[in-house]
């Protein structure tokens, strides 16, 4: 955490994410992609490599926290995680399912009741006095942002209530530790099976099967790195009766054995 008053800084990129909220003034803030006006009550994430910078606007500098962090702060499991938007979709996180172009790095919030500003001056006011559990703390405050954050996100016209891309979304969550059917989402919606399999297809670029499997081992990476089961009742809690399956599915999707990720990750 970092507060400080911003002039003018050329292009510039970092190996972190970088959130930013401006408390004083303003600046116009620079990327490759954009050139942005930002004010008093302006925040947003700066993506990992991506350059940006700031111009002065007027005689008055502008006053901004800055908030650091890895990708791992918020899940051991995104340790080598490099965009937010991987971030974004971690298990932590998981709020907008409706598949957008919109890039959460690309766009500016404005906080509207001032709470990212409470958030970010408790946050501060944690790093600063670093008592017991305050990197925890950080966390939970910075999840808090990033959820606000997602739902600024999602416009009217995008809301998932009632939309079939959610529902089947909330199905697979709901029901991934179970045997898991299209046909059962098809009864309970009223729509045809060739027509759930086409959405699937169209909306995430994956059959249901797919996305199910992907499901499952989200979740076991999430067990694999934080808790002490073993891989056999890893398997059973994500699904798999058959460990074989399990682990010939979870290499095929992670690059490696459920074993060799948690050495890697714990």
């Amino acid at each position: 955490m970092m507060l400080y008053e911003q002039n003018t800084l050329s292009l510039h990129s970092h190996n972190f994410l970088e959130l930013v909220y401006v408390l004083e003034g303003s600046a116009w803030h620079l990327t490759d992609k954009q050139k942005t006006r930002v004010q008093k009550g302006n925040f947003f994430i700066i993506d990992y490599c991506s350059r940006h910078g700031y111009e002065k606007t007027g005689l008055r500098p502008m006053k901004i926290m800055n908030c650091l962090f890895l990708p791992e702060l918020i899940d051991k499991t995104l340790k080598h995680c490099n965009r937010l938007g991987e971030v974004m979709n971690n298990y932590q996180l998981r709020y907008h399912y409706r598949p957008t172009n919109k890039n959460p790095a690309d766009l500016m919030f404005y906080d509207e009741n001032g709470k990212i500003g409470r958030l970010i001056e408790e946050m501060y006011a944690e790093f600063e006095q670093k008592q017991a559990g305050y990197i925890e703390i950080l966390r939970c405050k910075l999840i808090e942002i990033l959820i606000t954050m997602m739902r600024n996100m999602q416009s009217d016209s995008e809301a998932e209530d009632g939309s079939i891309e959610g529902h089947m979304v909330s199905f697979v969550l709901e029901n991934y530790m179970n045997p898991v059917r299209l046909g059962q989402l098809a009864k309970e919606t009223n729509y045809s099976l060739p027509y759930l399999s086409r959405i699937f297809r169209e909306r995430f670029g994956m059959t249901f099967e797919q996305f199910l499997q992907k499901t499952r081992v989200e979740q076991s990476c999430r067990l694999l790195a934080n808790s002490d089961k073993k891989v056999t009742e890893i398997a059973g809690c994500v699904g798999y009766t058959d460990q074989k399956s399990f682990t010939a599915v979870f290499k095929k999707i992670m690059g490696m054995t459920p074993r060799d990720y948690r050495k890697k990750y714990r």
